[in-house]
């Protein structure tokens, strides 16, 4: 159940009582059709079986011989550009000794050492899988390591974005190779639907709670991943019609190994996104002094997580309102002004509790998000908490259910076609 803390600021269940206007602007490119099926294709293990990370210094002749990640994909269009990399949709090429008939060694002394192309298994088959490959901008950067720490010990789950290889040096850059989840995103499909309502709120809270199991995950694994946002958060196979669709979540590039981070271990511009960091990962606030002791436990431990449940509600109340809760802050005169404002208003916890759409939302709704969005960080309940709550448990029952609407517009105003 995750770790508690005191009476005094513990989390208990109580049912209660970006443009100007924070609407979403257009995504950059059109949302995509599902991913490819299980059968469709396969990612080969390219030799040295099973082994996912390699670096040029490790093995001159084993770096020659690969020649990099070049010798193993082709690039395709951009997925995406950010600060610290570039993502590119790629596809895997034959892997030469395995499509010839010749034998081929995958790793010394291996499960599958010296096996011919005719037994070799339906996992290493390659027949072209789409992979996403992530080209950092600076060589040997702390991103790059933190990131790849970071999804080596998160390991595989079904909704953490995959590492299938990483490539340290080669070229004079570094690489990851991903799993690949047609290029859409959580923030895609969010502007695509809000013109048109919004998405509906059972598939709202399907993919909200295969969010949380990821963090579940990261927080059994000593993750925090301190960016969690819409925009982080791939998506495949989504039905907004059957209200189906898979999310993972991705890019770990602010993720934190060990004990939370504290105001004083961070960078001064503070950590993740502004938007939907947590009082506590942001700078300090002039006149607003934090509790020193709200990110600990009744013993006085480090509480794993919180963080980015407090970014969780802001993901849930932007699908399920439209805006983000801090829209307020839109209102300052310059973009400086914004920034400190939001800061100012996160570290207050005053979010907007007047939108009509906030209004309208069931209670339970608006009970989840009030106490994800809690300012002190032991007063949030865990992910493993979180999935109790009725908000999920009343909506996330089948797995195929009717059609029901929009959170943004009733049923009856809805035209189906």
């Amino acid at each position: 159940m995750g770790q508690s803390c005191s009476n005094s600021c513990g989390y208990n269940h109580r049912p209660p009582g970006c443009d100007s206007d924070g609407r979403p602007r257009p995504a950059a490119t059109p949302l995509r059709g599902s991913a490819a099926k299980d059968d469709e294709s396969q990612v080969p293990f390219h030799s040295n079986a099973f082994r996912i990370s390699v670096s040029s210094s490790e093995d001159l002749n084993y770096a020659h011989r690969r020649q990099g990640w070049r010798a193993c994909y082709t690039l395709g269009p951009v997925l995406g550009d950010g600060i610290s990399a570039k993502v590119y949709e790629a596809e895997a090429l034959p892997v030469q000794g395995i499509d010839d008939g010749k034998s081929r060694s995958l790793g010394d002394g291996g499960i599958l050492a010296s096996c011919s192309s005719v037994g070799l298994p339906h996992c290493v088959r390659e027949r072209g899988r789409r992979v996403a490959l992530k080209r950092f901008h600076r060589f040997g950067s702390r991103t790059f390591q933190k990131e790849l720490a970071a999804l080596r010990r998160v390991g595989v789950h079904p909704h953490v974005l995959r590492l299938l290889e990483s490539y340290q040096g080669f070229g004079g850059e570094d690489v990851l190779v991903l799993e690949f989840c047609d290029g859409s995103t959580l923030y895609d499909l969010y502007a695509r639907e809000h013109p048109n309502g919004g998405l509906p709120e059972r598939l709202i809270a399907r993919l909200v709670r295969q969010l949380l199991l990821a963090l579940e995950h990261l927080s059994a694994c000593g993750v925090e991943h301190q960016d969690v946002k819409p925009e982080n958060m791939m998506l495949h196979e989504v039905s907004v019609s059957s209200q189906r669709g898979e999310l993972k979540l991705g890019d770990f590039g602010w993720a934190a190994l060990g004990p939370p981070a504290i105001n004083s271990d961070l960078p001064v511009t503070g950590a993740g996104s502004r938007w939907y960091a947590p009082p506590e990962l942001n700078p300090p606030v002039e006149g607003i002094t934090p509790d020193p002791n709200a990110s600990l436990d009744a013993h006085g431990s480090p509480l794993r997580g919180r963080s980015d449940m407090w970014s969780v509600g802001v993901v849930l109340y932007l699908l399920l309102v439209g805006h983000n809760p801090f829209n307020r802050a839109l209102k300052q005169p310059n973009p400086e002004a914004v920034d400190q404002e939001v800061m100012r208003l996160t570290a207050l916890g005053q979010f907007n509790r007047r939108a009509e759409r906030w209004l309208h939302l069931h209670v339970d709704a608006r009970d989840l998000i009030s106490v994800l969005l809690r300012v002190k960080p032991c007063a949030r309940p865990a992910a493993t908490e979180a999935l109790q709550h009725p908000f999920l448990t009343r909506r996330v029952v089948k797995a195929y259910e009717e059609y029901e609407g929009s959170v943004f517009f009733p049923r009856h105003r809805l035209s189906l076609g």
